[in-house]
């Protein structure tokens, strides 16, 4: 015998279960996606983009603010995700319900466990976001960066990084593989 399909949520029904939660859920078109803790090279990853965007915003004087995965960012009507680093410049906004509006740049670090969905379905769903700009893929398990780049509506220009000695730029601020994997060995 089958086990019956579990019932989808809507919309509303999402955030008034995730309002209270202690725990972090996405929503991904009717589903709640448990947010695993997060290892200790993903953390060290994660705070030395903030660190390293957040230092290079202020040296290029561009009023941008690097956000940790606590900001959920509006993805469509049916998705809404807490991506590991978001950019957003001028005025951020937020919704009704603490969602991030017009992210500029949005960052995931790739693990084992959510790697393949972090490539694909949420990558393609990024990329659907008006007013995106940059998508950055970030490896936690070998020193790589994937950037892909909106160069029309509908086209992006998708470059991947492994030579360490390359440096690179997220919402205009120059990196290098030292400012993301600092204090990482693999």
């Amino acid at each position: 015998m089958a086990l019956p399909a579990p019932a989808l949520l809507s919309v509303e029904e999402y955030f008034r279960f995730e309002e209270p939660s202690k725990e972090k859920h996405e929503y991904y078109d009717g589903h709640l996606i448990a947010m695993a803790g997060a290892s200790m090279v993903h953390s060290k990853i994660q705070s030395n983009l903030i660190i390293a965007l957040g230092n290079g915003f202020k040296k290029i004087q561009k009023n941008c603010t690097p956000l940790s995965s606590d900001a959920r960012a509006y993805v469509s009507d049916t998705r809404y995700f807490y991506p590991d680093v978001s950019v957003v410049c001028g005025d951020a906004t937020m919704d009704e319900h603490n969602n991030l509006q017009k992210v500029e740049a949005i960052i995931e670090i790739l693990s084992p466990s959510t790697e393949s969905f972090d490539r694909n379905e949420k990558a393609l769903a990024y990329k659907a976001m008006p007013g995106l700009l940059q998508l950055i893929l970030v490896n936690s398990v070998q020193p790589e960066v994937i950037i892909a780049n909106r160069i029309e509506p509908d086209s992006w220009q998708e470059k991947r990084i492994i030579d360490e000695k390359v440096s690179f730029q997220i919402s205009e601020v120059d990196l290098s593989f030292d400012d993301i994997y600092d204090g990482i060995d693999f």
